[in-house]
Order: structure tokens, then sequence, then C-alpha cells
């Protein structure tokens, strides 16, 4: 599972450091740095997915283009590299980083497992990834060259012993993992939800379109019940995929408790927003997942009861969710689920940004077994208390 995102020389992120947890919150004011950190593991996963593309194609997000690298790197300074690196743990249960750096046209590969492994790799982009570098690793009496092209790794010869075969290809899948965990990252925007009465299958990549997502719930009936049983705890409706006899065309549906069925783009925006937020979670080869803002178009009790979902999910799919909010009742209502004994502290990392000047600054603000931060909800509680103040006729 990802445990560490180091983040240096994107957008205004100049140097940051995020622990992840299964849970993870960060927010702050807007223009703080929120998205940058939400949308910086999914360029890393762009740039392994797409080596073979020129440097400023990394940045197109599909749901949003970045830009060009001078338009993305820390205060529009080509001379700035910016630096992605993941940290995980693997099948042998140590610590391993994974990390790209991009300049202009070029940039480099590393990753390290322990002692074991210390590779870097030069490239230029577009790469096809055709180079190789290579390093000798001891595995038991055994010497196996490992080489990796920045991506995959493999060794130039399996070991001659059954166990050292076995060790080799341990060694292999932690190395690979690396990949993998960036393959299985999915990022879910502000731009998202259904805007048509019905759909016909289309191909499914990304995942980023709602044709794509609407498919894979049209395809995939043990995801449509899980969504709809999430959707119900939360709305008290019945979400429903029906199909067109006789025809390719697909509809998704609300039915209310007095049977009265609609179509979803024909019903409120926060439980058309919710049935696509929860596709993308729920669906299978997905380890993390990025989430902006998903309090936006929800009644507070609505959000409170998505945020206990989340959890539900975390604890119950193996899954991590990081989560970009504004939201004082998503923050509390993890909190209260921490005070319920229902998630430990350790299952739940708060982050508060701020960028006084021209970077961010991120502070990392502690949650006890009793689901209290240190020094309070403070971000969310100032202006109310200015409210307050007011109403009450007090006077700064």
């Amino acid at each position: 599972m990802l445990k560490q995102l180091k983040i240096k020389n994107f957008r205004c992120q100049r140097d940051a450091v995020i622990d992840i947890a299964p849970i993870t919150l960060l927010y702050g004011l807007n223009g703080s740095g929120k998205s940058s950190i939400i949308y910086a593991p999914f360029v890393f996963k762009n740039i392994i997915a797409n080596p073979n593309l020129t440097v400023d194609t990394f940045f197109n997000l599909i749901f949003a283009n970045l830009g060009g690298f001078e338009q993305v790197v820390h205060l529009h300074n080509p001379s700035n590299s910016i630096e992605l690196q993941i940290t995980l743990s693997d099948t042998l249960n140590t610590d391993l980083t994974y990390g790209v750096s991009l300049e202009k046209k070029e940039g480099r590969f590393w990753i390290k497992l322990s002692e074991k492994v210390d590779l870097v790799l030069p490239v230029t982009f577009p790469y096809p990834g055709n180079a190789q570098t290579q390093q000798v690793v001891k595995i038991d009496a055994t010497e196996v060259n490992v080489l990796w092209n920045g991506i995959t790794a493999s060794v130039s010869a399996q070991p001659q012993t059954t166990e050292a075969v076995q060790k080799t290809q341990k060694l292999l899948t932690s190395l690979n993992k690396c990949a993998e965990t960036l393959r299985t990252l999915d990022i879910i925007p502000v731009k998202r939800g259904f805007s048509k009465p019905y759909y016909s299958p289309s191909s499914v990549g990304n995942l980023l379109t709602e044709d794509e997502v609407a498919t894979l719930l049209g395809g995939d009936p043990y995801l449509e019940g899980n969504v709809m049983a999430k959707f119900k705890n939360i709305f008290g409706k019945i979400f429903k995929v029906r199909s067109q006899i006789g025809t390719a065309l697909f509809y998704l549906q609300i039915t209310d408790d007095f049977g009265m069925t609609t179509e979803l783009i024909n019903d409120g925006f926060g439980l058309n927003q919710a049935i696509f937020i929860l596709s993308k979670i729920l669906r299978n080869n997905v380890s993390t997942v990025l989430v902006e803002e998903p309090e936006i178009h929800l009644h507070p009790s609505a959000q409170n009861k998505l945020a206990r979902i989340f959890a539900q999910i975390v604890k119950e799919e193996e899954k991590s969710l990081i989560i970009e909010t504004h939201s004082e009742i998503i923050v509390s209502a993890f909190l209260a689920l921490v005070a319920e004994k229902y998630l430990t502290p350790e299952d739940i990392k708060c982050y508060f940004l701020t960028k006084p000047k021209r970077e961010t600054v991120i502070e990392e603000q502690t949650v006890n077994e009793k689901g209290q931060i240190k020094g309070g909800l403070i971000p969310f509680m100032e202006e109310e208390v200015k409210n307050v103040r007011a109403l009450l006729g007090h006077q700064e």
C-alpha cells in the first residue's frame, strides 16, 4: 500500500512530503495547493503508462490540461526539475521508493529497495522504454543480474536452485509493484457525473469519462449491486441499470420510496455525482483513489453519510483514499468514527495547507484516540466564529 508521497517543484509544491494513511485528508484555503497534491501522483501514473510521449503531454490529465512543463514547474522556472516519488511497503516488508524527475526533455527514474537494490536510469523523453540499467544482487550464494528499464524489472538469467528462483521472483514482484501501484491508482476530479438519459457501451480506458464509467456499471452487475447498496444507505433511494430490450442502450435510473422511477440525469446532481464517485472507488483493480471535494452538491447529512461509506469501503475493501475537501462535515465525520472506535488514529492523516507566499506550507494535524485534532479544526472555525461574534453584537 502507498505509504508516502514526495513532490518537488510541481506547481506550488516546492518540497512536499505527505505520509499516506488509509484515509488522508487535505484541507485549507482556496489556492493553497491541495489539488497539486491530488494531481501529482496521477501525473506520475501518466508517465509510466505513456513514457513514449513528450514531457508536456504528461500534464494533460484528460479532465484538465495543466499546460506544458514551463506552466507546471514551480515558479515557472525551467531550470527547476519536477520530482515525484512514492514509497510503499513491499512483499519483503521493507520500504520501497520509486521516483521520476522531469526536465523539459530529459529525466530520470530511480528505485530503491532497502540495501538490496539501488538503481538510477537517465532517459530522454519521448522514452520508448528501451534503455536499461542493471545491478548484481546476491540471493543466497547466487549472484543475480537485475535489469530495469525505469518501469519493469527482470533478470538476465534465472539462478539454478529452486529456492533461489523463488526468492528472485519475490524480488522482481517487489520491484514491479511500484509501477503496478501507480497503474491501480484512480482519480475523481470535480468535473464528474452523468449528463445523458441513456448510454451505449463504449471502450473503457482510464475511466475518466462518464461514458466509460457508465459502461462499467452497465457491464458489471456486481459493481452495480455494490454501488446500489452504498447509495441506498446514503440517500434511501434505489439505483439501478436498466437495458433497453432489442438495443444496445441502457439507462441509469433512480427509484424513490413511492416507486417513482426517473433517469439519473433528471434527479438532483448530488445523487448523480455520488453514483459516479462510488462507481470509481468500488471498481476492481483500484488500490488508491484521489478524490477532489466529494462534498460538492451534497446536503450536510449526505456528506456525513458519504464519509462513513468511505470509511466502510476503506475497512472492508482494503483501499486507500486521499481526499481534498473544504467541508468541516466531511472531516468531522471521519474524526467521529475515530471517537466511535470504528477507525483508529493510525487510519487517518489530516493536513492543513496554506500558501503564505509562493509555495505551499503543509501542517500535519495529529488525531488522538478520541477523534480530537490537536489545536482543533481552526481552519474551518475561524469564519464561523467571526459570524457568531457579529450576530451577538461583539466588535473585533
